[in-house]
């Protein structure tokens, strides 16, 4: 909505009224502004290129009549400053010509920076000339060999000529402007190297700038890094508490709050000692705002949520107890239907009439539906090709994508449910649908997958799984394939455990985040030391379900009296005998975890297309164990 034209009280007057605009760049995009302590208006955009209008341009401006309007925009943009020709001495300037990302006004000091991904630039205020250039690592910068800027209305100008077939071009100029940003770029990175010896700095880029009441200047970097300068581009001290990149930083009072692309909320004071940590989004937090007595975080997803100023406090351990106490009182109980099947395919795919009899009951009174698939498609070749997609940030398949579209059709997708997410790794896929009027509360979806496989790389086996928000609690479902082989217990309970601890839905393993959903913040140590990020993503969930293949067979009994059994319907007696079971008895694998009754027959092992069990061996290979926190009641009932 254009705010100059909106309407107002009844429609009549304009809500805002455009008192000056003009055109900042001709054909790149502010990417950074910033007013100094003199009233003038300093803004940066793409390749280093930097401009400032003087505030008596402005003000001139300002003072003409509605009428004087164009003549008013016109003054103002040709009375720009090239800020970056002014730093350049003859063919020398200190400035690279890369993005200029982040402007910030110290009006204490009379400063402006200028910040692009990897350098800092200080400059007067008042004289708008450039102090200091400095990188990352607080080193200052040497003056590099520049070419001369030509003034923008120029540039232009030669864009717009179209010579004559008698006519030579004149573009060299031009030529040599277009070129040049790409140039000094290449220039800077020759440069890191031969200084630095490799790339590595680029791991470090600049990603967020505050200053805090103390007069500190506070910068973030994609390594999860936060650096602490003085006035005068001094660096005072280099602070690490998290491993994902910083996205944003506010601050007020003496207090610092940090947004990372975890979703993870820090706060610390302006000494740097880090107070408290959350999470407060499942995807990036990627700006944060201060109103009344709270701070609002900005989710990649578009969601605010908002926090108190004050905490963390002494209160808040009192607060958190009263709310306990009194969690019925304002809590709404939502009783949801789940519907969660796993089936090895065998590279196999089902009829439509196998579908329907598999899915058909969710078309009733179900409210979300998980379906976890092993072996979609097997075979070197496909393993190989997995892995190179999965290098590259791709995955899925044909095979993938036949089952998805197949099971949506049987659950009525678009009429009676909508999908949710699905993840694939090779062989291995998972996929959720949630029932229309469900879908206003559903959200936060995440995907992640764990290869098991050769050198824990290779996708024939390993998880792969969904972190849901449905309503305000946390659900993940991940689809398994364990180590196949009667005597290779230990190798699934392995894959268990290498699954569960490095599971991470979008991001980067080792998280400070609280364990509940509910929980504001998850405060740090008393001798104000990192808080602990070796806690398993899946920790943090208000319920887990393991659902697949997990291989687990039946021990000491021959396959004829298996056989009998099962003609008897004994299945007790037969789980007595189920490894799994007396693996996690032992607390070696899924601990905490439980299971369901069993009441149908081993599903290991059919053969295809003929009715009743086959071959050498039984077992209850596809499984479904769940654990259940943070007061997440359940009701289990598991079919064939």
């Amino acid at each position: 909505m254009d705010l100059a034209t909106a309407a107002g009280v009844g429609g009549d007057a304009p809500l805002f009224k455009e008192a000056l605009a003009w055109q900042a760049f001709s054909r790149l995009p502010v990417l950074a502004i910033v007013v100094t302590s003199y009233g003038e208006i300093w803004s940066g955009s793409e390749g280093g290129i930097m401009k400032a209008w003087p505030w008596d341009a402005i003000a001139k401006s300002l003072s003409l009549t509605l009428e004087g309007k164009d003549m008013a925009s016109l003054l103002v943009e040709k009375a720009y400053i090239d800020l970056r020709n002014n730093a350049t001495v003859g063919n020398m300037c200190s400035l690279p010509a890369a993005d200029v990302k982040h402007m910030l006004a110290d009006h204490c000091r009379a400063k402006i920076w200028s910040i692009t991904s990897m350098t800092f630039a200080l400059w007067d205020a008042r004289t708008r000339e450039l102090l200091k250039v400095f990188g990352i690592d607080g080193q200052v910068d040497l003056a590099r060999l520049e070419a001369p800027v030509m003034p923008e209305q120029f540039i232009e100008e030669e864009i717009k000529v179209k010579p004559t077939k008698k006519e030579k071009p004149q573009g060299s100029f031009t030529f040599f402007q277009k070129s040049r940003n790409a140039l000094m770029g290449a220039a800077d990175a020759v440069r890191r190297v031969a200084t630095k010896g490799t790339f590595v700095e680029d791991n470090r880029r600049i990603e967020a700038v505050a200053q805090a009441m103390d007069g500190t200047i506070w910068s973030g970097c994609t390594n999860g890094s936060i650096i602490v300068w003085d006035g005068n581009g001094n660096k005072l001290q280099d602070i690490h508490y998290h491993s994902s990149s910083v996205q944003c930083i506010r601050t007020l009072g003496e207090r610092v709050w940090v947004g990372y692309a975890s979703g993870t909320i820090q706060v610390m004071d302006v000494e740097g000692n880090l107070l408290a940590g959350w999470t407060g989004h499942s995807c990036p937090v990627i700006n944060m705002a201060i109103g009344g007595s709270y701070i609002f975080t900005l989710a990649h997803h578009g969601g605010i949520r908002g926090w108190p100023l004050t905490s963390p406090s002494p209160l808040d351990d009192i607060l958190r107890t009263e709310l306990a106490n009194r969690e019925l009182s304002y809590t709404m109980i939502e009783n949801i239907k789940i519907l969660v099947g796993t089936w090895n395919v065998a590279q196999e795919k089902a009829s439509f009439e196998s579908l329907r009899s598999w899915l058909g009951s969710a078309l009733s009174d179900v409210g979300l539906v998980v379906v976890g698939l092993q072996e979609v498609e097997m075979g070197a070749g496909v393993l190989a090709m997995a892995a190179a997609k999965e290098s590259v940030g791709l995955e899925g398949s044909a095979n993938g994508q036949w089952w998805i579209d197949n099971i949506g059709k049987t659950l009525d997708e678009g009429i009676s449910f909508h999908r949710v997410g699905s993840r694939q790794l090779a062989g291995l896929l998972i996929a959720a649908w949630a029932r229309n009027d469900l879908k206003p509360h559903v959200g936060d979806v995440d995907a992640a997958a764990v290869p098991c496989g050769f050198g824990r790389a290779i996708g024939n086996k390993g998880g792969v799984g969904l972190r849901i928000r449905v309503y305000d609690r946390r659900i993940c479902f991940v689809s398994n394939h364990f180590a196949a082989h009667q005597e290779n217990v230990s190798r699934r309970n392995a894959d268990f455990d290498h699954v569960y601890r490095t599971m991470s839905f979008n991001k980067p393993h080792g998280s400070t985040a609280s364990a509940t959903s509910v929980q504001l913040h998850k405060a740090a140590s008393a001798n104000g030391n990192q808080a602990d990020e070796d806690i398993p993503e899946l920790a943090e969930a208000d319920m887990v379900v393991f659902l697949g293949d997990f291989n687990y067979r039946l021990d000491g009994i021959t396959y004829d009296e298996a056989r009998d059994m099962v003609s008897q319907r004994s299945f007790d007696w037969l789980r007595e005998r189920d490894q799994l079971r007396a693996e996690m008895k032992a607390g070696n694998v899924f601990q905490g975890m439980r299971e369901g009754p069993i009441r149908f027959p081993p599903t290991y092992k059919f053969q295809r297309n003929q009715p009743g069990l086959s071959g050498t061996k039984l077992a209850w290979m596809s499984q479904i164990v769940i654990i259940s926190q943070c007061g997440v009641h359940l009701a289990l009932i598991l079919q064939e």
